[in-house]
C-alpha cells in the first residue's frame, strides 16, 4: 500500500487542502501544533472511520462548521483507489455520514460507514472481524502507531502487553481455542450428568412395557369373546328396526288415509252449501231479469234523438252568432251618432275659425249644424233596426234552448234504457255460470262420495296397527337397551386396548430414547476426554510454540534496532519471555524509567519496528508492508542518535515512509519534506 494524496476539508486547522505524498522517505515537518498529526489521523479516519476511544467525529471535525471530508487517495498492487468519508454536525453531536470507494478512478459506490471500513479491510488483508473492533490493532502496529501509545505498552504491565500482542499476531485464537474447548467439555459434563439421569430407570421401563404388553393381550381376549354376543344382539336390534319401520310406514299410509277422509267429508260438506246458495242465487236472479224485461218495455226513445239534439245545437249556435253580430253593429252606430252630436255642440260653440281666426257666422253654424242633424236621423233609423233584430234573435235563442233541454231529457233516458239492458245481460249471464257450477258441485259431489265410500276400510285398520306398533317398539326398546349395555362394554376394552397399545408405544419410545442415550453417553465420554486431555494441551502447545517463534524473533530484531540506535557497550537490550524489555547497563538490569529521554524513545522505536517486522513476516496476506509511518519517533535523541535514522530508514528498504517531526536534521536525509505551517488557526501545506 503506497498514499498517494489526500484532500482535507473542514478537518481540525484544515479548511481545503490537498496534500500529495510522493514514493520513498518523506518528512513532514512543522511546529508542534501545525497540524502535521492531523495529517495522520486523516488517513486512518478515511481507511477505518471513527474510532470510539481514539478518534471522534468532534475531535476532527473544524470547529465552527457543520460539514467536513476526508477523501484519500491510495495505490494496492497496482491500481489506485479512492475512499472518502463525510463527518456532520448535529445538535449535540458530530457523526459519520455514508460515504464512497472508487476504484482506478471509476464509478463510486456509495456505501455505509461499516460498509466502507469491511472493503478497506478486504483490500488490506486484515482480519475480517476487525470490522465490529474499535480499534485496529493490525494497522496501529504495522503501519501507524502513536509514539506515546508504543511508550504505554513498554510501561504497562506484563498480562496486558502479552493480551496486546496476542491480539497483534492472531494467537489468541489458540487461547479462545482452549476456553471454547473447556466450555465444550463442561457442556458434554452437563450433557453426560444430564443423560445418566435419563437413562437410570431404564429397566424400570423395560418392565412396565412388559406389563402393559400382558394387559394388552388380556383386554383383546375379552374383545374377542365379546363380539359374536354383540353381533347376536345387533341382528336382533335390526330386525326389530325393521319391524318398525314397517308398521309406522302402515300407520302413517293409516293416517294419511284419515286425513283424506276427513279432507274429503269436509269438502262434500262445503260443496253441499255451495250448491243451496248457487240454487238461491239463481231464484233470486230470474225474479230479478223478470222485473228488468218489463221496464225495458214502458221506455220509449225516438230512433233519430241524436240528429234532432245536433239539428238543435246548430240552430243555438247561429242563433247566439246573430246576436252577436247585431249587438256589435248597434254598438258601432251608437258611436257614430255620439261623435255627430259632438261635432254638433263645437260647432255652435265655435266663435272664431281656428285656420283663419275669423268670426264664425251663426247661419254657418247653423248650416252646418242642419247637415249632422240629418246624420243623426239616419243612425237613429239604424239603431232601430238593429234593436227589433236582436229581439228577434233573442227570441228565436230562448225557443231553442228550451227544444235542447227536452232533447236532454230524452238523452238521459235513452242512457237509462242502455244501462238497464247491460243488468239485464250480466244477470242472464250469472245465471247461466250458476247453473252451470250446480252441474260441477253434483258431479264432484257424486266422486267425493265415492272416494269416502274407499277411505273408510282403510282407516278402521289404524286402531290394530297402532297396538301392533306399540308392542314392537317395546321389544326394540328392550333389544336396544341390551345392544347399548353390550357396546359400552366393547367401547370401553377398545378404548383401554387403544390407551394401553399407546403406552406400550410411548413406553417404547422412551426406552428406544434411553436406550441411544445409553449408547451416545460412551461417544460424549470420549470427546470430553479427548477435549480436557488432548486437545487443549496441544492448543496450549501450538501457542506455546507460536509465541516462542515470534518472541526470538522479536527479540533479534528489538536487539538489533536498539544496538543501531544507541552506540554504548555499556548498555544492551533484550525481551524477556513477557516480551518486556529488560535493560541491562554495566551487566545490571535497570528500570526503564532509569534511562534518558532519548534511550526511552530509542526503546519504544527499536521495539515499534520489531513489532512491525515480525506482524509483516508472520501474516502474510497484509498488503500493508511497503507503507510505515512514525510519529515523532525521534523526541528526546541526540545529535548521534539522529544521525542514526539514516541507518534506520536505509535498514527499513520500504517504498514509502512517512515520518512527524519537527526536527530539522532528519530533514537531510529524507528524500522528500512536505512542510505544515499554521495561520490564524488554519493549516496549509509547502512542499520543499
Amino acid at each position: 500500500m503506497l498514499i498517494k494524496s489526500l484532500h482535507l476539508k473542514n478537518i481540525r486547522s484544515y479548511v481545503d487542502q490537498t496534500i500529495t505524498f510522493p514514493d520513498g522517505s518523506l518528512m513532514l515537518s512543522g511546529d508542534i501544533g501545525a497540524g502535521k498529526s492531523t495529517v495522520l489521523l486523516a488517513i486512518e479516519f478515511a481507511l477505518f472511520g471513527l474510532l470510539k476511544s481514539d478518534l471522534s467525529g468532534g475531535a476532527l471535525l473544524r470547529h465552527g462548521t457543520k460539514q467536513g471530508t476526508v477523501e484519500l487517495r491510495f495505490e494496492l498492487d497496482g491500481e489506485e483507489f479512492t475512499i472518502a468519508r463525510a463527518l456532520k454536525r448535529s445538535k449535540d453531536r458530530v457523526e459519520q455520514e455514508a460515504g464512497w470507494i472508487a476504484r482506478n478512478n471509476g464509478q463510486r459506490q456509495s456505501k455505509t460507514a461499516m460498509e466502507l471500513k469491511s472493503a478497506v479491510l478486504d483490500l488490506l488483508g486484515y482480519p475480517k472481524e476487525l470490522v465490529t473492533k474499535s480499534k485496529s490493532l493490525m494497522y496501529r502496529y504495522t503501519v501507524y502507531t502513536p509514539q506515546e501509545e508504543m511508550k504505554r505498552i513498554l510501561f504497562d504491565t506484563a498480562e496486558s502487553r502479552l493480551n496486546v500482542l496476542r491480539k497483534v499476531f492472531d494467537i489468541d485464537k489458540y487461547r479462545r481455542v482452549r476456553e471454547n474447548a473447556s466450555g465444550y467439555a463442561r457442556v458434554l459434563r452437563e450433557r453426560k450428568r444430564s443423560a445418566e439421569g435419563f437413562i437410570r430407570d431404564l429397566e424400570e421401563k423395560r418392565i412396565a412395557r412388559q406389563h402393559k404388553q400382558t394387559e394388552l393381550q388380556e383386554t383383546q381376549s375379552q374383545l374377542h369373546t365379546m363380539q359374536p354376543q354383540l353381533k347376536e344382539v345387533q341382528q336382533k336390534a335390526t330386525t326389530a328396526q325393521a319391524q318398525l319401520t314397517q308398521l309406522e310406514s302402515q300407520l302413517k299410509q293409516t293416517q294419511i288415509a284419515a286425513q283424506e277422509l276427513r279432507a274429503r267429508q269436509t269438502r262434500l260438506e262445503s260443496t253441499t252449501q255451495e250448491e243451496a246458495r248457487a240454487q238461491q242465487e239463481a231464484t233470486a236472479l230470474v225474479q230479478a231479469i223478470a222485473q228488468l224485461e218489463q221496464s225495458l218495455a214502458k221506455m220509449k226513445v225516438p230512433e233519430d234523438l241524436q240528429a234532432q239534439i245536433q239539428q238543435v245545437e246548430s240552430a243555438i249556435v247561429a242563433a247566439e252568432q246573430a246576436l252577436r253580430e247585431h249587438t256589435v253593429k248597434n254598438a258601432e252606430v251608437q258611436a257614430r251618432k255620439k261623435e255627430v252630436e259632438m261635432s254638433i255642440q263645437r260647432v255652435r260653440e265655435l266663435a272664431t275659425c281656428p285656420q283663419c281666426l275669423q268670426a264664425v257666422p251663426h247661419e254657418h253654424k247653423e248650416a252646418i249644424a242642419q247637415r249632422e242633424q240629418s246624420k243623426l236621423a239616419e243612425h237613429d233609423q239604424q239603431i232601430q233596426h238593429h234593436t227589433t233584430s236582436l229581439q228577434q234573435k233573442e227570441q228565436e235563442l230562448t225557443a231553442a234552448r228550451k227544444a235542447r233541454e227536452g232533447l236532454r231529457e230524452l238523452e238521459k233516458q235513452a242512457m237509462l234504457v242502455q244501462q238497464t239492458q247491460h243488468q239485464l245481460q250480466e244477470k242472464r249471464a250469472r245465471h247461466a255460470q250458476l247453473e252451470q257450477r250446480k252441474q260441477q258441485l253434483l258431479a264432484e259431489q257424486q266422486q267425493l262420495k265415492q272416494q269416502i265410500q274407499q277411505l273408510e276400510p282403510k282407516v278402521k285398520e289404524s286402531a290394530a296397527v297402532e297396538s301392533r306398533l306399540a308392542e314392537v317398539k317395546k321389544q326394540a326398546l328392550a333389544v336396544q337397551g341390551q345392544e347399548s349395555e353390550l357396546r359400552a362394554q366393547f367401547s370401553g376394552l377398545d378404548t383401554k386396548v387403544q390407551m394401553i397399545t399407546k403406552a406400550v408405544q410411548e413406553l417404547q419410545q422412551e426406552i428406544t430414547k434411553k436406550e441411544e442415550a445409553k449408547q451416545g453417553l460412551a461417544k460424549l465420554s470420549a470427546i470430553e476426554q479427548w477435549l480436557t486431555e488432548h486437545f487443549a494441551v496441544m492448543a496450549e502447545g501450538m501457542e506455546r510454540a507460536v509465541m516462542v517463534t515470534v518472541w526470538h524473533e522479536f527479540n533479534a530484531l528489538f536487539t538489533k534496532w536498539f544496538g543501531l540506535l544507541i552506540e554504548d557497550e555499556l548498555l544492551s537490550a533484550r525481551l524477556d519471555e513477557s516480551f518486556t524489555p529488560v535493560m541491562q547497563q554495566n551487566g545490571f538490569d535497570t528500570d526503564l524509567t532509569h534511562l534518558s529521554g532519548g534511550e526511552r524513545t530509542a526503546c519504544a522505536l527499536a521495539y515499534r519496528l520489531a513489532l512491525n517486522k515480525v506482524i509483516n513476516d508472520l501474516i502474510s496476506t497484509i498488503s500493508t508492508k511497503n507503507l510505515i509511518i512514525l510519529d515523532e519517533p525521534t523526541d528526546g535523541f541526540s545529535h548521534e542518535q539522529l544521525d542514526k535514522m539514516r541507518d534506520v530508514l536505509e535498514e527499513l528498504a520500504l517504498k514509502q515512509v512517512i515520518i512527524v517531526s519537527h526536527e530539522p536534521k532528519i530533514e537531510s536525509f529524507v528524500q522528500h519534506v512536505i512542510r505544515v505551517n499554521k495561520d490564524e488557526h488554519i493549516s496549509t501545506i509547502e512542499t520543499a
